[in-house]
């Protein structure tokens, strides 16, 4: 899977993402910028150091999953409906406006559908991503995180990302914000 989407640049440097979650800052773009040689077998042994430092202080690690694809409208529909409970869930586009509603719901998937429409015959209309963080992570720096990271990575493509906090379990859970781009 990392090598699949290492063009995207998703896998190269997600430690620095989830960095001080927990803290006062979210990761900035900056620090999420591609990293020449870095990842997988080529890295040093500082960067090991580096991540057996953090397992041992116990740092959150963010869980990034590209959890499918949207190939026909009624497949982007029914995430769209599904991230945002059927409009109950306010999501939030690459441009920090507020969808609020089964109504702005609809009309992004309309706008979508016609925008991929006329530049995509075959192929992905979306994409969608989930970010996850463990309990207790700080809800709104989580947020800031994916839209900073959104901003930096997909900023040649709409998006709209939740927040999801609640689970209906007793026990605590990861936080997740579902996202999805459009292609």
């Amino acid at each position: 899977m990392e090598v699949l989407f290492d063009g995207m640049g998703l896998f190269d440097s997600l430690d620095d993402f989830s960095h001080n979650l927990r803290g006062q800052q979210a990761a900035s773009p900056q620090s999420l910028r591609r990293v020449p040689g870095g990842g997988g077998a080529n890295r040093s042994r500082g960067s090991a150091r580096k991540a057996i430092s953090r397992v041992v202080r116990k740092v959150p690690e963010v869980m990034v999953k590209v959890s499918g694809t949207g190939k026909e409208s009624k497949q982007v529909w029914n995430h769209l409906t599904y991230i945002t409970r059927n409009g109950k869930i306010e999501a939030e586009n690459e441009n920090g406006e507020q969808l609020d509603g089964l109504a702005e719901v609809k009309e992004l998937h309309e706008a979508w559908s016609e925008l991929v429409g006329k530049t995509r015959a075959n192929g992905n209309l979306t994409l969608n991503v989930l970010f996850s963080m463990p309990a207790g992570t700080n809800p709104e720096l989580l947020k800031k995180a994916v839209r900073e990271f959104g901003r930096d990575r997909f900023s040649n493509h709409e998006y709209v990302f939740v927040l999801h906090t609640r689970r209906r379990t007793r026990t605590p859970t990861r936080q997740t914000i579902p996202t999805s781009i459009c292609a």
